[in-house]
């Protein structure tokens, strides 16, 4: 028995969705992927210095047992990785606790105010429709254009 393969994409998220609207999983998944892999490489600047303080530490301060200050420093990278599920399926975890939440939980809620924000008519519903419009425009098999007759732009749409 085959399994159909694993996406990236919110469980929300099903394939048969329009292709506009997996256009806008894509930009979403790709944003918090880059987010996320920023984290991880400050988490590295972070944690290379810390390595070599904690084990000089442990030499110099302990002869029962020198490794733990280092071994503490393992598990709070390890904590961290676990926190950060980089390569980890994008989830919704707005009904987690918030003590045991993931950074998933902290872009789906960004995510939920941007969503609420374009859903009152706010400056991301102009701004979604601007980016629409710009990838419609460079994506092979879409009219070129704005839709409109004569194909011209108003400054004032946004």
């Amino acid at each position: 028995m085959s399994r159909a393969p694993t996406r990236t994409a919110s469980p929300r998220t099903a394939p048969t969705e329009d292709p506009g609207t997996r256009r806008w999983v894509l930009i979403r998944d790709l944003l918090v992927f880059s987010a996320k892999a920023a984290l991880e490489a400050l988490r590295d600047i972070v944690l290379i210095p810390l390595a070599l303080l904690t084990g000089v530490a442990g030499l110099l301060g302990s002869r029962n047992d020198p490794e733990r200050p280092f071994r503490e420093m393992l598990g709070l990278g390890r904590r961290f990785d676990d926190w950060l599920n980089l390569f980890g399926p994008i989830e919704d975890e707005r009904p987690r606790r918030r003590e045991g939440e993931t950074v998933d939980a902290w872009f789906a809620r960004l995510e939920s105010i941007v969503v609420e924000q374009h859903d009152r008519g706010g400056i991301t519903a102009s701004a979604k429709a601007a980016i629409d419009r710009a990838l419609d425009g460079v994506q092979p098999g879409h009219r070129s254009g704005s839709g409109r007759e004569g194909g011209g732009r108003n400054l004032e749409e946004g």
